[in-house]
């Protein structure tokens, strides 16, 4: 579940926009998913929504990869932040899917226009099984709120350094394992 509200086409330092470092980061995750499916013989569906005054659902989920990551592509900016609509689209993709494991990674940059309607279908989530993962981009992200929307679900929130895109990928990475498995250990340190 992606923000493309307009400042996710801010410039950051390594040239691209903070929606282009996402989508590179999402399409990373897909391939992870992909070989993570083979390896262990098992079919990871993902879905894809797209969120910015409003939320459209650009896939919904399936295991056709090479098609998610076009979906990804597709995903343009523009608009305000009302991730609620964004949480609601994820949320409504999900019922569907007959897991153990409801998994929705929610990225936004900006400050969301509606902070009681999002915690309100944060807590939907958590009702229908579905642990939220946040990422925030940019300085001005509001922190506690995507840290009470992960915690509500079971999630957890991290911050990605959009001038460090390792940070974006590790972020979605971590999420995509936490989900997975049980996270031991865990370092932060420079590479």
């Amino acid at each position: 579940v992606c923000d493309v509200s307009g400042s996710m086409f801010d410039t950051i330092e390594t040239g691209q926009t903070k929606l282009e470092s996402a989508k590179e980061a999402a399409k990373m995750v897909v391939d992870t998913t992909e070989t993570w499916s083979k390896s262990n013989e098992e079919s990871n569906s993902i879905g894809v929504v797209q969120f910015s005054d409003d939320a459209i659902s650009l896939c919904q989920p399936h295991i056709d990869y090479k098609y998610i990551k076009e979906c990804i592509s597709n995903m343009e900016d523009g608009g305000g932040t009302n991730i609620y609509t964004g949480i609601d689209a994820g949320i409504e993709q999900l019922k569907a899917v007959s897991s153990e494991n409801k998994v929705m990674i929610l990225m936004t940059d900006g400050q969301d226009s509606a902070d009681q309607l999002t915690r309100e279908s944060a807590e939907v989530a958590a009702k229908n099984n579905i642990k939220i993962y946040t990422i925030g981009f940019g300085a001005d992200v509001n922190e506690t709120l995507l840290t009470e929307i992960a915690e509500s679900t079971g999630g957890e929130y991290r911050f990605a350094d959009t001038n460090n895109m390792m940070g974006i990928i590790g972020s979605f990475m971590y999420a995509q394992q936490a989900s997975n498995a049980s996270v031991l250990t865990e370092i932060e340190d420079t590479v």
